[in-house]
């Protein structure tokens, strides 16, 4: 089954992305409820502290103990994983462009701000 999920998104082919809330597991689900397996729902990416969707729809971030994975969903590939700095144990990520760079920004809660170029 599947536990309370604490935060959900839609993926730009209609199936929803959640994690849930105690396990930090993310679960992928067609449009009936049927659980899916992308390819990239696997080893350090099927768990994450946070996750997020980038404006376009394209490329998906999942946080994972203090690591980042992108995720490029129109090839359902992963794309890109590093550490992320000054993270306790949380952290909350958004995509974000600036001046023509793609950027992840990401708040932890030792209280850093940082920019990563994605």
């Amino acid at each position: 089954g599947t536990g309370i999920l604490d935060k959900i998104c839609f993926l730009p082919d209609g199936s929803l992305l959640g994690k849930e809330r105690h396990w930090d597991k993310l679960i992928c689900l067609d449009t009936d409820g049927s659980r899916l397996g992308p390819a990239w729902l696997q080893g350090e990416c099927a768990q994450a502290s946070d996750f997020c969707l980038s404006e376009d729809g394209s490329r998906l971030a999942i946080i994972s103990y203090g690591k980042a994975h992108i995720v490029d969903l129109k090839s359902a590939n992963l794309t890109l994983s590093f550490e992320l700095e000054h993270v306790v144990k949380r952290c909350e990520a958004k995509f974000e462009n600036s001046n023509g760079s793609k950027n992840l920004a990401v708040r932890t809660d030792y209280g850093c701000f940082s920019l990563y170029r994605v």
